[in-house]
């Protein structure tokens, strides 16, 4: 079992001088950050849909070892709450695939209101996994 330690999110500017030099700039963060942890929670896709271009500029900045753990987009767990959240979910996974070896876990974390629906979250994990399994055979074939 390999265990990793992280943070939820880097891009704090309160760690200015504590963990990151004082005059890091924000776009230098990430690269600093990813030479001394292993892993980093992303709390920004939460609010917005990752873009390939995004993922891209992420993944050039940290060592080919690290990991990317990712909130799911809020608009599928608090929003649509799971329902008719196809389009969403497809566009998720694809995106992140772009990150290859680099994606860790997706954290799909819903509100306290949100009534236990067995059924639904059993369609919602069969519908993950055929996305997912395109999502691969699609890499693979390129």
């Amino acid at each position: 079992m390999k265990i990793y330690c992280g943070t939820s999110g880097y891009g704090y500017p309160e760690w200015k001088g504590n963990f990151y030099p004082a005059k890091i700039s924000p776009k230098e963060m990430l690269r600093f950050y990813g030479e001394r942890l292993p892993t980093v929670e992303i709390n920004n896709t939460f609010y917005h849909l990752p873009t390939g271009g995004v993922l891209t500029s992420w993944s050039e900045q940290v060592p080919d070892d690290f990991i990317f753990a990712f909130k799911a987009p809020q608009v599928i767990t608090h929003r649509k709450r799971l329902k008719n959240v196809g389009e969403e979910t497809v566009y998720l996974f694809r995106s992140l695939s772009l990150l290859e070896r680099k994606l860790g876990p997706v954290l799909f974390q819903f509100p306290k209101n949100f009534p236990p629906d067995p059924v639904r979250l059993k369609e919602f994990w069969f519908f993950r996994e055929k996305v997912g399994k395109q999502v691969a055979s699609r890499q693979k074939a390129q």
